[in-house]
């Protein structure tokens, strides 16, 4: 139970049984989660490039679409104490994904809601991917970036303290960091 599959390699007939479920669904399937016994994926929690769908039968209601531009609104945590499943604070309760699946659920949630704050009220739309231990890796956000460039560069790792400023869109920091990058490689080679 809680099988999961990243686009290209979602298997078209769990993608099929899935996206039937909900008569169809809107923007590109990114990952899916099969929580279905048998890997049908009739049972599922399905990102798209729009938003999350879910069906379950102890999901609340049964089956459901949740935009990602009502994330904000959400407050996904664990049902109760002895109920796994994830309570999303908006009267959907999203089905359990495995033994342990909450926990990493409610942070992928938590880290999609966190991309779309972040990028205010513009395009919803993100990719999700797997690192090399099959891990799924879902986009930072500008301050989460920013915050990480800024360890790198009292690391003193200049170069992806650079990077992670320019993917942060701050060219005048990515300045700064060359700047000290040079002042400190001429210390230390003096």
């Amino acid at each position: 139970m809680g099988k999961g599959y990243i686009a290209p390699g979602i298997p078209p007939k769990k993608l099929q049984n899935a996206s039937a479920m909900h008569g169809g669904i809107q923007g590109q399937a990114l990952a899916l989660i099969d929580l279905t016994l048998l890997g049908s994926a009739k049972n599922h929690i399905l990102f798209t490039t729009e938003g999350l769908y879910f069906s379950a039968a102890n999901a609340t209601p049964n089956a459901g679409f949740l935009p990602y531009s009502q994330f904000a609104n959400c407050y996904f945590s664990k049902k109760s104490l002895f109920d796994p499943r994830i309570n999303t604070g908006m009267g959907i309760i999203l089905p359990l994904v495995g033994p342990k699946g909450f926990v990493d659920a409610i942070g992928l949630l938590d880290r999609i809601k966190s991309l779309k704050t972040s990028h205010g009220s513009g395009s919803t739309k993100f990719e999700i991917t797997q690192d090399r231990h099959g891990d799924v890796v879902v986009p930072l956000s500008r301050d989460e970036i920013l915050e990480r460039a800024y360890n790198m560069e009292q690391a003193k790792n200049w170069d992806e303290a650079i990077r992670l400023y320019e993917d942060a869109g701050e060219y005048r920091m990515a300045g700064l960091a060359r700047e000290q990058k040079i002042r400190w490689e001429q210390s230390t080679h003096s």
